[in-house]
């Protein structure tokens, strides 16, 4: 991950971020993707759960990620509040805990970076406004699974695309409905504007499961709801993706 910050952040000044990303309040996500070859998936996972062991024997207190693996994306590195103008700090303090944790750290990281074919960055700003208990979204063991709802939007339907989705929020809150999603907005790429919805579930099968008990709840109404979002939408893709415990690393609270 150190190397991948190294060699992406020449790629941030191509990039034009909106307005909006100038905003103090804003909840960013700094996602660094790995693209690893399947003939190199074993060796590669080996030794990410080794530099995560690494970490916690060092009990590094400033640096913290949660990892997704998915077959479009790859490993997904996700650092919550990192921003573009923050990336220059998370690079010094992963520096820093590369140096505390030394050779054997060092040595682990060297061996994942020479297994990645291609690497990504990009940046999200979480949208409260677009999301229905948010923390259905969130990075958690006990619903791994991850449904990704890739979302394209018309640049001149912007508001339209979001007044939609707001009415999304408002259906599900007055039927009491008890599944949400997190909603993400893309702040940097070359197809925006974007949005990523994530919802959770324990499995395949538990997704599927509640997905046809909402959509009952719904009736009717979920099929005009979405026939009011399409015009705004030019492309969709779902995705879907694990929540990886054993490659991600929750800093101790120092002291602690």
């Amino acid at each position: 991950m150190k190397r991948s910050l190294l060699l992406l952040i020449p790629a941030l000044a191509l990039v034009t971020l909106p307005c909006t990303a100038q905003q103090q309040d804003i909840e960013w996500y700094a996602v660094f993707a790995e693209h690893v070859p399947s003939s190199n998936l074993l060796a590669y996972e080996e030794a990410g759960q080794d530099l995560v062991s690494i970490f916690g024997e060092s009990e590094i207190t400033d640096v913290s990620w949660a990892t997704v693996s998915s077959f479009d994306l790859g490993y997904s590195y996700v650092f919550a509040g990192t921003g573009p103008a923050d990336l220059a700090e998370l690079y010094a303090r992963l520096g820093a805990a590369m140096e505390a944790i030394g050779e054997r750290g060092a040595a682990a990281m060297k061996k994942s970076d020479g297994l990645v074919e291609s690497r990504d960055i990009f940046f999200l700003t979480l949208r409260p406004d677009l999301s229905y208990l948010s923390e259905a979204g969130g990075f958690s063991a006990d619903s791994p699974f991850r449904i990704n709802l890739h979302l394209f939007v018309q640049p001149a339907m912007v508001e339209e695309f979001e007044t939609a989705v707001q009415e999304w929020v408002e259906a599900y809150a007055e039927l009491g409905i008890e599944h949400g999603w997190r909603t993400y907005q893309y702040a940097t790429g070359n197809d925006l504007p974007a949005y990523l919805m994530v919802e959770t579930a324990v499995d395949h099968l538990d997704y599927y499961t509640w997905t046809a008990e909402v959509e009952k709840t719904l009736g009717d109404r979920g099929w005009e709801l979405w026939e009011k979002a399409m015009p705004a939408i030019r492309r969709m893709d779902q995705s879907y993706g694990w929540y990886r415990e054993d490659l991600s690393y929750a800093a101790p609270e120092e002291g602690s």
